[in-house]
């Protein structure tokens, strides 16, 4: 079996890894030059046999029966919408996004920040949004933040042991933490 993902140390690549880890099993890395051109090739069944992709992206195919939803790694149950029939929160990888101070910036300014971003993204209507396009509105204080970018820099460390490398869509090496849950994040 194959996975498709959008290059050597994208999002996806680690998402196959850890699946590997996981089932003990062996796939073949099939990386290729961008997101839409991994996504398209499962599609149209040429190439490769799988892909792990972030829900967004992956929601108006699979609601459009061009893509099946076998699993879902967010651990939350959010997803069931995109009709996958297992959960593999066990793999817990999931697109991120963040919003960051400098350093220096006073503790109750950062905390106040944090409240007034974590509200506005749970506003109703910027809630149901983000729903409708597959993700999931969340958000942590400053402490559950740097305790879940210490998990990540855990988990991503276990991936470079295990042989995975190359540059992420940003340019920063693998290993290193991509973003951070404050706002939302994708299933």
């Amino acid at each position: 079996m194959n996975y498709a993902s959008s290059g050597n140390g994208t999002s996806q690549h680690p998402s196959g890894v850890f699946f590997e880890q996981l089932t003990g099993g062996k796939m073949v890395h099939v990386p290729y030059k961008s997101r839409a051109e991994s996504l398209t090739v499962p599609i149209s069944g040429q190439g490769t046999d799988i892909i792990f992709e972030n829900l967004a992206p992956a929601l108006p195919h699979i609601k459009a029966g061009k893509l099946r939803a076998l699993g879902v790694t967010s651990e939350k149950s959010g997803a069931r919408r995109a009709g996958h029939r297992r959960n593999l929160a066990e793999i817990r990888h999931r697109l991120v996004a963040g919003a960051f101070a400098p350093a220096g910036v006073p503790k109750p300014v950062v905390e106040r920040l944090s409240i007034e971003l974590i509200k506005s993204i749970q506003d109703p209507d910027t809630k149901a949004k983000l729903v409708a396009q597959g993700i999931e509105p969340g958000g942590m204080t400053p402490a559950e933040l740097a305790a879940f970018q210490k998990s990540d820099v855990e988990k991503w460390a276990r991936l470079i042991k295990a042989g995975i490398s190359g540059s992420s869509e940003a340019g920063r090496p693998v290993g290193s933490p991509s973003g951070s849950l404050l706002a939302f994040s994708e299933a």
